[in-house]
C-alpha cells in the first residue's frame, strides 16, 4: 500500500479538525464584539412574550437530496449546531460511472463562512467543507475537499428553511489526468426547524 493515499487522508483529517475549532472560535469573537452603545443609548428590552426560545446545543434537522459530486445521486440527512454554522451529514447514492460504480456512503462536514441575509425570507452563504466518500465497487474511500454556494428560502410551504446549492468538489483520487478530480453538484436542502 502507498503512503499517498495515507498522507491525503491525514492532510484531510487535520483539516477537519481546523474547521471544527476555528469556526467555533469565529464565532465566539464575533459575539464579544463590543457594543458602540453606551448603557443609557442601549434599546430596551423586548417583552417576555417576543423573545426567541432557544432550541439548545442542535440548531436544525435537515434532509438533502444531491445530484453529482461523486455520486450521481445522494440522499441523507444532517444535524447543524453552532447558530447553523457546522453541518455534518450523512448521504447515502447510486453511480454508474466507469471508475466508481454503485451504491455509496459520503460523510461531509460543511462550514459556513459567509452569510448575506437579504430579508426575513431569502438569503445567501459561503460553505466550505469535506468529504469521505466509501464506494462499494472496489470499497475504496475517496477524500474530497469542496466549496458551496447556497440560496436559502424560508417559510416557503410551509418548510421553515429550504436551499438549493451548487456545490464545486475536489476529490483526490489517482486518474490518468492526474490526481485531482473535479465535479460539480446541485442540491436542496430542506429544514425541519
Amino acid at each position: 500500500m502507498s503512503k499517498r493515499p495515507i498522507y491525503r487522508l491525514v492532510v484531510m483529517a487535520l483539516a477537519l479538525i481546523c474547521l471544527t475549532v476555528l469556526v467555533p472560535m469565529a464565532a465566539t469573537a464575533q459575539e464579544a464584539e463590543p457594543s458602540d452603545q453606551t448603557p443609557a443609548e442601549s434599546p430596551p428590552a423586548p417583552p417576555p412574550a417576543a423573545t426567541t426560545p432557544t432550541r439548545g446545543f442542535i440548531n436544525n434537522i435537515f434532509f438533502t437530496g444531491q445530484f453529482g459530486g461523486g455520486p450521481m445521486a445522494s440522499l441523507g440527512a444532517g444535524i447543524a449546531f453552532l447558530d447553523n454554522i457546522v453541518r455534518p451529514e450523512v448521504l447515502f447514492g447510486y453511480t454508474v460511472s466507469e471508475g466508481f460504480s454503485g451504491f455509496s456512503m459520503n460523510a461531509k462536514l460543511n462550514a459556513r463562512i459567509l452569510a448575506i441575509p437579504i430579508n426575513d425570507w431569502f438569503g445567501m452563504y459561503a460553505t466550505i467543507g469535506t468529504s469521505f466518500v466509501f464506494f462499494s465497487s472496489d470499497a475504496q474511500i475517496v477524500s474530497a475537499a469542496f466549496v458551496a454556494q447556497e440560496l436559502e428560502f424560508r417559510n416557503i410551504l410551509d418548510v421553515p428553511a429550504m436551499s438549493l446549492y451548487f456545490e464545486q468538489n475536489f476529490f483526490f483520487v489517482e486518474t490518468i489526468e492526474g490526481s485531482v478530480l473535479f465535479q460539480l453538484a446541485i442540491g436542496l436542502r430542506a429544514s425541519l426547524f
